[in-house]
């Protein structure tokens, strides 16, 4: 089988040629992965293993790798697994994208590993070194804790807002009733 090709990069070092990436804690950084092949066409399988034989497929569609495609062609694209050897160095997906976040001052060996069908796998490690919380993260970490705050405020005011108005529909409803009840029994006298 032929390797697949993996470069993987965080906070621009590239850990091929040896440059550790110094990383702000509590900023997220975006793992920049890519492949080579970053995608191959495989062959979708008639499922009739016992007269195709499906590999290599004997009713003559084949795809490059000789498996059955008598069932036409799928794209398939690499796999990606990232790992941390350091809880407090964490990493996670958001859709096709990995992220990087040190949440501690300390370091850890950041593994990418990615896997195609018909290729060996390929892995690569990076060390990252997480220093404290920049200027800029602490800025963040504020004006999200201040819009926080601003919208449980605004909640709480409308929710006594609401009951305020309640109240005082309640009591207006009240007086007007007590009102007719009085005029309806002095116009009974």
């Amino acid at each position: 089988m032929t390797q697949l090709q993996l470069t993987a990069t965080v906070g621009g070092a590239a850990p091929a040629s040896g440059a550790q990436a110094s990383l702000d804690s509590l900023m997220p950084y975006k793992l920049d992965v890519a492949c080579d092949p970053e995608s191959i066409e495989v062959g979708i399988s008639c499922g009739m293993s016992w007269m195709c034989g499906e590999h290599p497929c004997l009713c003559g569609m084949a795809d490059h790798w000789g498996d059955c495609a008598c069932n036409g062609f799928e794209t398939q694209v690499p796999a990606i697994a990232v790992q941390s050897s350091n809880p407090h160095v964490a990493v996670h997906s958001v859709g096709d994208s990995w992220y990087v976040l040190g949440l501690a001052p300390e370091e850890a060996d950041i593994t990418v590993t990615a896997s195609l069908q018909h290729y060996d796998d390929a892995s690569q490690t990076m060390h990252v070194s997480c220093g404290g919380p920049s200027p800029l993260g602490i800025l963040a970490i504020a004006l999200a804790l201040a819009v926080v705050a601003g919208a449980i405020t605004l909640a709480v005011r409308a929710v006594r807002g609401a009951g305020r108005a309640r109240a005082a529909a309640q009591t207006d409803g009240t007086a007007s009733q007590d009102e007719t009840a009085q005029d309806n029994a002095g116009g009974n006298r």
